[in-house]
């Protein structure tokens, strides 16, 4: 069967490079994500991997140019902007005080997990991030847990 832009069931794919736009993806998840791009085809095309909290990466591609994310270790699919495929929009433009126009970088794309997290697991993050290893002892909670917080990540 060959996939036309009409399909119904079509699978993601690029479409045309026609108009272009200024994309930066930054990923606010706990783990490392792999950015692609769906191809014409619809085939991924690593794009690049994005650091834990805050990784980012700036590409030009284009409005037809569906892209998708995956977490490094367990391929599971990640949310761009809340959904499974992030489809860029037309770049925005502004007046210049001298009547130039100038593009505007204003297209973020968030990556997030596709699983919320527990609250035993914010629990943990929030107590990694706020205490040191050294002093982790002194809190009040059982050696298991302070172990588990260390070897969790």
């Amino acid at each position: 069967m060959e996939v036309t832009e009409s399909s119904a069931n079509a699978s993601p794919r690029s479409v045309h490079s026609r108009t272009g736009t200024p994309v930066r993806f930054t990923n606010h998840s706990r783990s490392r994500v792999k950015v692609f791009w769906l191809d014409y085809q619809g085939s991924q095309v690593f794009y690049s991997t994005l650091e834990p909290s805050n990784g980012f990466y700036d590409v030009n591609t284009y409005v037809t140019h569906p892209w998708i994310a995956v977490d490094e270790q367990t391929n599971q699919p990640m949310l761009l902007n809340f959904e499974k495929i992030y489809y860029p929009l037309a770049p925005e433009y502004r007046e210049m005080h001298d009547g130039e126009m100038m593009e505007i970088v204003s297209r973020e794309v968030v990556i997030t997990s596709a699983v919320p997290y527990t609250l035993q697991e914010n629990c943990k993050d929030l107590v990694k991030k706020t205490v040191s290893p050294q002093n982790a002892k002194q809190l009040p909670l059982p050696q298991r847990v302070v172990r588990e917080i260390w070897n969790d990540h």
